[in-house]
């Protein structure tokens, strides 16, 4: 593939964007989400760092989140299929204060495997 076919095919992808982003709503949706995404995607870094630090183990630290990323993996289907049954207020209502006491009891942890066992559940 040459470097004005990547070129091109980039132009054609950020012109269907641009055409979704001309929707006010899309717009207003990806304001709201952004903050929540962002707090999200900081979890690998917490459990990277509190993993690295109470076990003095890059590795382990790279485990704990890829066990974490593989919970989420193969939870999502389930979450979603729960969520499309009975809409998102009833899951949301326990799946956000169970997420939120696990990431507290994360904060405890201090053996590497009790920080695995968690990790794993929190995804």
């Amino acid at each position: 593939m040459s470097f004005l076919s990547v070129i091109a095919r980039l132009h054609s992808l950020m012109k269907r964007y641009t055409e979704l982003m001309a929707f006010p709503q899309v717009i207003r949706l990806g304001t709201s989400a952004f903050p929540a995404r962002l707090a999200y995607g900081m979890i690998g870094l917490g459990i990277f760092f509190k993993t690295e630090q109470e076990t003095g183990s890059v590795a382990m630290a790279g485990f704990a989140i890829g066990l974490n990323s593989l919970a989420g993996a193969v939870t999502a289907g389930i979450r979603g299929s729960v969520m499309d049954h009975f809409g998102q207020k009833w899951p949301i209502r326990i799946l956000v204060p169970m997420y939120s006491s696990l990431i507290l009891l994360l904060n405890t942890m201090e053996t590497g495997r009790s920080i695995l066992i968690t990790s794993f559940i929190l995804g």
